[in-house]
């Protein structure tokens, strides 16, 4: 048997693949690739949650994480100011 969270994430990309604009399941999924530390398969599921659902902070804040890991540092920081321009009182980090 799989793994668990190697399960989850077969689960959510079947779920994306039926329906490519559940955001919901973007979001599940980009949350799982990052607690795997893996922000090469974590950045495009955060490019399309942003792109679906552009307005909650968290998101952009998550695709600044991504990106940041993956070293593309510009890209980071213009997602973290989104994050900050959308929630400049929330809790980011």
């Amino acid at each position: 048997a799989k793994p668990a969270p190697l399960a989850e994430a077969e689960r959510l990309r079947r779920a994306i693949a039926t329906a490519p604009r559940n955001a919901e399941a973007h979001r599940a999924l980009g949350d799982l690739l990052l607690s795997l530390n893996a922000p090469a398969e974590a950045a495009p599921v955060l490019d399309a949650l942003v792109r679906l659902r552009p307005g909650p902070a968290d998101s952009w804040r998550k695709r600044g994480y991504a990106l940041e890991m993956l070293g593309r540092f510009a890209e980071a920081e213009a997602s973290y100011r989104e994050a900050f321009s959308r929630a400049p009182t929330a809790e980011l980090g």
